[in-house]
């Protein structure tokens, strides 16, 4: 009703601490029924129910069942099963609900190539762990080229302060039905070798 709203933006805590108390049921009566895929579907229904969806309060599927995942792996870390009281209720979490938000439905992966030099902040002698290369900003990259990487190994590249990397950067992006991004992850392929700085004075990076 109109007084309800009335009441409700002039003490919103309380709309918020209603929403909470009973997603907070719901969630735990779904993880102990292992039905954790439903979670968001219901807790659409209980903001719709609520004054909230007259303000335009909406879920985010991707954030509630991450945290759900997080939740209950978390809880597989203690000795004994974990038990939560509440409204004079236990509820036991007894299994793990294991949540990719990168391979959840209508996910989208939106992938980019570029061909430059980037300079090279923090490298990895064996090319198996990720690169710290500076684009706009620094970012990890993985490095998906094997006789880059075989030439590592044998030490035939040198690398020093300053040194650029010249080969093709590749971002994928995947974003969620929510159109968040989820996440980027950064490759590098093709790639061509190592630049030397411009300047004559060189500090190496493996002193």
């Amino acid at each position: 009703s109109d007084d309800d709203i009335k009441h409700y933006v002039s003490n919103p805590r309380e709309l918020l601490a209603n929403l909470l108390i009973k997603s907070k049921k719901m969630i735990l009566e779904k993880i102990q029924d292992k039905k954790c895929q439903d979670i968001p579907k219901e807790y659409k229904n209980i903001i719709e129910k609520s004054d909230l969806k007259d303000f335009g309060y909406n879920n985010n599927e991707t954030n509630l069942l991450t945290c759900v995942s997080d939740l209950t792996h978390k809880a597989k870390e203690f000795k004994h099963k974990p038990m939560i009281i509440f409204e004079e209720k236990v509820y036991g979490i007894s299994e793990t609900f294991d949540y990719n938000p990168k391979t959840a439905d209508g996910v989208k992966e939106q992938i980019s190539k570029m061909q430059g030099a980037f300079i090279i902040k923090k490298p990895d002698l064996t090319g198996e762990s990720k690169w710290e290369i500076i684009n706009d900003k620094v970012i990890k990259v993985k490095i998906n080229d094997e006789n880059f990487k075989n030439k590592l190994k044998d030490r035939s590249i040198k690398l020093s302060y300053g040194d650029k990397i010249k080969g093709v950067l590749i971002s994928k992006t995947y974003i969620s039905k929510d159109l968040e991004v989820l996440e980027n992850e950064y490759f590098l392929e093709d790639i061509k070798g190592i630049i030397e700085p411009s300047y004559t004075q060189e500090k190496n990076l493996f002193k």
